[in-house]
């Protein structure tokens, strides 16, 4: 387990980096289509974002149920219950920042259906 939340913060480090850069560049796509009247370039944007909404949707789930299992771990010995809330924290950690870029993915998509 210390293995485990020892490699998922620089893996949520890496996803919140990769996933802002996502977004600016939907963002610069987004004011590019603003006058545009390329519906298909404007379908394609939001298909591919509502696919990346979804998928956080589906792993912000699946990782919501790790947390239930690990906090239901039982008590054992020090080191083993040391390990379970380093995991807890990191666990935690990374689903609170998928909430927030879900959040914004959603105000995005927003954003593109209005176009």
């Amino acid at each position: 387990m210390n293995s485990y939340a020892d490699q998922l913060a620089p893996e949520a480090q890496l996803f919140l980096t990769n996933f802002e850069r996502g977004i600016n560049a939907s963002i610069s796509l987004v004011n590019l289509l603003k006058g545009s009247a390329d519906v298909a370039e404007k379908e394609t944007l939001k298909r591919s974002l509502q696919e990346m909404n979804d998928g956080m949707a589906s792993g912000l789930e699946s990782f919501k149920g790790l947390l239930e299992s690990v906090q239901v771990l039982p008590r054992l010995e020090k080191e083993f219950n040391r390990s379970r809330r380093r995991v807890e924290e990191a666990v935690g950690d990374l689903i609170a920042k998928v909430e927030v870029a879900h959040r914004l993915s959603t105000e995005l998509l927003q954003q593109v259906s209005q176009l």
